[in-house]
């Protein structure tokens, strides 16, 4: 597995690029954003971790950088605890996670092996072709999602094109295989594109499908995603980002029902549902010529709209013991439970994230708890901050959270310490600081008569 590591710190840097290449994977290490480009041109990679904030240039920024080379690579943010609100910003953009400093090597390993799986080759498209499970999918009990199922439940048994639309991480395509499953088409393919990684050069051949020597590098006959979903149901994420001439060729196949593959003078019928998501507002697009409105027309025969996660409140904890069961199995752990300071934490929790950042938060503390409980100094210091800000957290609480957080932070400087055989300039390079304030924060915490009787 190739990886490209992007991080001005150059010790940081090289201290992650040598962690990476023990587990015998490739890596290229990039200081400056002006460098990057040449790379992702040179040679395809299969993750990319990238700092938050470089001289030359913000991750955010970057990101449209990454996707217009390698569109579906996997983008993993690395960032300060401080910038920890322009990660879950990035993952807006289309990151795929974030990791905060100091960074965790087992956290960022399992991290990265999380994504291998969904990494492809250079310029091809994702696509996901299953019948869902229905284990998957959760149905609620908020008034908001009861009201979703309704309307799922009664435009699933139809063959209406439907049009989704919701913020990003609130679940749409979850959405789209709950249809499906319900549907006569149940028992065929499901097949989910991102219309956001297609780009006008490869969009026909991915849709409509080649034959061989239709163009260069079409070495074989291949199917497109349409007849791939032949009798089934086609998911087109972010149909918002398909190209206005795509949209048109889009529009003639829904309307013919019926391909043609790149190279070939013959038609296909294709018997497929369409389901559309975008987390855009699709109407304003329509308004400002940005989408054909008889493209809209075809593709809302019935309109959904998700609920962000802060309006289904009621569900918050049936999601928590969900990610929890299903990251413990995934890792091997026994079943944990969370701490009710930990779940009133979550609950207060905004998050802007929605669905996918309390499912990345719940399996990084998952990961990171060696009990069978989720307990508060398990969250990401800005959900804990936030917990302390909120008005309804009395004085005790308060003090007994900063306790908590101190002792995690005191545990993990131990921890450290040892696994680096105390050599403090090296920890503190790991950690991101100066060597003076690693010495302030021994002292402030009593570390440092520790450290000197382990050593003796």
């Amino acid at each position: 597995m190739r990886i490209l590591v992007i991080e001005d710190d150059v010790v940081f840097g090289n201290l992650i690029s040598k962690f990476l290449v023990k587990q015998k994977w490739e890596v290229t290490l990039v200081t400056r954003a002006a460098d990057i480009e040449a790379k992702l041109k040179a040679t395809s990679y299969h993750i990319i971790l990238s700092d938050q904030q470089l001289p030359d240039g913000k991750g955010i920024d970057l990101i449209k950088l990454y996707k217009q080379y390698q569109p579906e690579i996997p983008v993993i943010i690395i960032t300060a605890h401080k910038d920890v609100r322009l990660a879950v910003q990035a993952l807006k953009e289309g990151a795929s996670d974030y990791i905060t400093k100091p960074v965790l090597p087992d956290e960022l390993k399992t991290l990265i092996e999380n994504y291998a799986g969904e990494s492809v080759p250079y310029k091809t498209l994702k696509k996901e072709i299953l019948l869902p499970s229905k284990k998957n999918y959760i149905k609620g009990e908020s008034s908001a999602m009861k009201e979703l199922e309704k309307q799922v439940e009664l435009v699933a048994p139809t063959n209406y094109s439907v049009f989704i639309q919701g913020d990003s991480g609130t679940g749409k395509e979850y959405i789209s295989k709950r249809i499906h499953e319900l549907s006569s088409r149940s028992t065929n393919p499901f097949v989910a594109i991102d219309c956001g990684a297609i780009s006008n050069e490869l969009a026909a051949g991915e849709f409509f499908g080649h034959t061989k020597g239709a163009y260069t590098g079409a070495t074989n006959d291949k199917a497109g995603v349409f007849e791939q979903a032949n009798n089934g149901t086609i998911f087109l994420d972010e149909i918002g980002n398909l190209s206005y001439e795509n949209q048109i060729k889009l529009l003639r196949v829904l309307q013919e029902k019926t391909v043609r593959r790149l190279g070939s003078d013959k038609n296909i019928e294709v018997d497929v549902r369409v389901i559309a998501a975008t987390n855009e507002n699709i109407q304003e697009l329509v308004s400002q010529n940005k989408f054909r409105e008889d493209l809209y027309h075809r593709l809302a025969e019935f309109n959904l709209f998700v609920p962000s996660l802060k309006e289904r409140d009621n569900d918050i904890e049936l999601y928590i013991q969900n990610f929890m069961e299903s990251t413990t199995r995934e890792l091997n752990k026994e079943l944990m439970v969370c701490t009710p300071e930990a779940m009133n934490a979550l609950k207060v929790y905004p998050w802007p994230g929605n669905l996918r950042e309390l499912k990345n938060v719940i399996r990084k503390a998952v990961l990171i708890s060696q009990s069978e409980k989720m307990e508060i100094m398990h969250l990401p210091v800005e959900i804990r901050l936030n917990y302390v800000s909120n008005k309804d957290v009395k004085p005790a609480q308060v003090n007994e959270l900063k306790k908590h957080t101190a002792d995690v932070e005191r545990q993990h400087l131990l921890n450290m310490l040892e696994k680096h055989h105390y050599n403090k300039t090296k920890v503190a390079a790991v950690l991101g600081i100066d060597r003076k304030t690693l010495y302030n924060k021994l002292n402030k915490m009593g570390l440092t008569d520790i450290i000197q009787n382990r050593l003796s």
